[in-house]
C-alpha cells in the first residue's frame, strides 16, 4: 500500500505542478492526501479550486491557519467530508478537524493540528487536544491513521512525533514550505514521520511569493506593500510516500519539477 502527502499547495503553479505530477502516477497511489491552505494565489481556498483538486485524484484537504482567508471557505468546511481544518481550534470555528474516508475497502482516518509556537489566533494546544481525542474515540474504527501537523517550530513537530509514536501510522509536517531531510520510521516501527513535507509552488520563490518582494520586506519592512505570487518556472511539487509493503515500512521524500 502506498499513501502520498503533498506538500503545501501555493497558489497556480502549485496547483499545475500538482495535476500533472498526479496525471502521471496517481495510478501508484493508494490514497492521496494534499495541504491546500495557500492553493488559492496563496491564500485560502475556494469551491471551484476544490473540486479542482479533487479532480486531480486528491482524496482528502487538510490545511492550516491560512485556511480562514477566504470566506466561502466556512461553507465548504462545514459541508465537505473531504476538507478539514485543524483539531485544536476551538469548536465554535467551522468544519472539524479529522475525517474518516473510506478507499478501496480501506478505511483512512485523517487528522489536521496547528502549532502553537510563532503563531497567532484562538490555539488550543495540540498535545492535550490530540492525547484527548484519542482517548475520547478509541472505538472508532480505522485501518490507517494520518496527522498533518502545521507547525512552525521543528521540536514542536518533532516532540509531536515521538508522543504519537506507535499510535498513528503516517505524521507529515507542514507550514514552512521547506522540505526536511529526517524522513525515518520512529522507534517504535510503525509510525512514519517527516519534520515537514515542502511545498508546490515556484521553485524560485520565497515561500510562493516573489523574491525581489521578500527581500524588500526584509530589508525595508516600513515601507513594504504587498505579497505577489511568482508564477515563474521551473515549479515544484514537494511530498512524501508512506509505503507499507508486506508489513515492511518505507518512506521516500518527492521533489518533482516541472520545467
Amino acid at each position: 500500500m502506498k499513501i502520498l502527502f503533498i506538500g503545501d499547495i501555493s497558489a497556480r503553479p502549485g496547483r499545475e505542478v500538482v495535476k500533472k505530477y498526479l496525471e502521471d502516477n496517481r495510478i501508484k497511489y493508494d490514497f492521496v492526501i494534499a495541504n491546500c491552505e495557500n492553493s488559492a494565489h496563496g491564500e485560502g481556498i475556494t469551491d471551484q479550486i476544490a473540486e479542482d483538486l479533487y479532480s486531480y485524484g486528491i482524496d482528502c484537504l487538510t490545511s492550516g491557519n491560512d485556511i480562514w482567508k477566504k470566506k466561502e471557505a466556512f461553507d465548504l468546511l462545514n459541508s465537505e467530508n473531504r476538507l478539514i481544518r485543524p483539531l485544536n481550534y476551538p469548536d465554535y470555528y467551522p468544519g472539524k478537524g479529522y475525517t474518516i474516508i473510506e478507499k478501496n475497502n480501506l478505511k483512512f482516518l485523517v487528522l489536521n493540528l496547528i502549532g502553537k509556537t510563532y503563531m497567532t489566533g484562538d490555539i488550543l494546544n495540540p498535545f492535550r487536544v490530540i492525547q484527548n481525542w484519542f482517548n475520547e474515540h478509541s472505538s472508532l474504527e480505522y485501518d490507517y491513521s494520518f496527522i498533518d501537523f502545521h507547525a512552525e517550530a521543528t521540536s514542536e513537530k518533532l516532540s509531536l512525533g515521538y508522543m504519537l509514536d506507535g499510535r498513528v501510522d503516517f505524521i507529515a509536517g507542514s507550514h514552512t514550505h521547506v522540505q526536511t531531510n529526517d524522513a525515518r520510521i520512529l522507534p517504535s516501527g510503525r509510525t512514519m514521520y517527516i519534520t515537514d513535507a515542502g511545498m508546490s509552488g515556484s521553485l524560485n520563490s520565497v515561500l510562493w511569493v516573489k523574491k525581489e518582494i521578500a527581500i524588500e520586506k526584509n530589508l525595508t519592512p516600513y515601507v513594504f506593500s504587498h505579497f505577489e505570487v511568482e508564477e515563474e518556472k521551473p515549479w515544484i511539487m514537494s511530498g512524501v510516500e508512506f509505503i507499507i509493503d508486506n508489513k515492511a515500512r518505507n518512506v521516500n521524500t518527492i521533489n518533482f519539477i516541472l520545467n
